[in-house]
């Protein structure tokens, strides 16, 4: 999976893991072609990702050193030259106040990403002994395939929205009042909806690069008649709040891969520091037994 980034002109609030560097919540997919790069893109999300670079990148002139300075237009913009522009440092947007932001990317190991997707669990609040677990029964245990369970049911919502009175025959006014419908973003059945997406795809949208707008996406994909492939994108975009929620709660923070051109792994170090995390983990969770801290759920 990759995501784009854009680096934050405000690294100064340190509370989530967009401290530093803001991803695209919509992900495409390659293969890892060596030295920083990928190869092989698919993905709905890919189109839209990089249309939405070339709306609001910097571009730049070929400079001095032409095979660093390399130029960098709308014209020419493709998945290759995004590649070679990060990796020259030579792509940039401009926040609201005219700050430039670089744009990098990251890539997550695919077998990592499902491993989380199909293991790492959430607590839900529910009500006093309406739960499954957590202090006074009053959590849920939510996983990722719960929550895909409730994507016909938003996607029939979502869809129903998209409708506007066929007595409207001007395109522009017919977009315009789309677009209303859904001003306040992906949250479209209410704060007492029980759907698991659209609780999971509503707040925090803030913290996130607006390089892509999923919104905008689904709206385009549906209204074009392209039912899978918008499933397909919201799916894409389940996994990326999914997989920034895990990072959240590991405390990790978003950032360009480092240690371009390595082309091993040593797994001893690796070995080393999952059972040093593993023995933290159980002495903190003997010292919650010990003092029978019952708020401290492990499901």
């Amino acid at each position: 999976m990759v995501f784009a980034l854009e680096k934050n002109t405000d690294q100064t609030e340190r509370c989530y893991s967009t401290a530093f560097w803001s991803p695209a919540m919509l992900p495409f997919y390659a293969k890892y072609a060596d030295y920083g790069g990928g190869c092989d893109e698919t993905g709905p999300a890919l189109p839209f990702l990089l249309s939405g670079i070339k709306e609001v990148m910097i571009e730049q002139e070929l400079g001095k050193n032409e095979y660093h300075d390399i130029a960098v237009k709308r014209a020419d913009f493709d998945i290759e030259l995004f590649y070679e522009a990060v990796h020259e440092n030579r792509l940039f947007s401009k926040d609201y106040q005219g700050r430039e932001m670089m744009i990098d990317f990251v890539m997550v190991r695919k077998d990592i990403a499902d491993d989380i997707l199909e293991n790492f669990q959430r607590e839900e609040y529910v009500g006093r002994d309406e739960g499954d677990c957590g202090w006074n029964n009053a959590y849920k245990k939510v996983t990722f395939a719960k929550i895909l369970e409730d994507l016909p049911e938003y996607i029939a919502e979502f869809t129903k929205g998209l409708k506007v009175s066929d007595n409207i025959e001007d395109e522009d006014l017919r977009q315009a009042l789309t677009s209303i419908k859904y001003m306040r973003g992906m949250k479209i059945m209410g704060h007492k909806s029980t759907n698991l997406v659209n609780r999971w795809v509503s707040g925090d949208d803030f913290r996130y690069s607006s390089l892509v707008r999923p919104q905008e996406a689904l709206i385009e994909l549906f209204t074009a008649g392209k039912i899978e492939e918008a499933k397909e994108l919201l799916i894409d975009h389940l996994k990326a709040r999914y997989i920034d929620c895990f990072m959240e709660v590991t405390r990790k923070n978003w950032g360009p891969g480092g240690h371009e051109g390595s082309q091993a792994n040593e797994h001893h170090g690796y070995r080393v520091l999952a059972e040093a995390t593993l023995r933290a983990l159980d002495r903190e969770s003997a010292e919650n037994d010990e003092y029978n801290d019952e708020e401290m759920s492990e499901f």
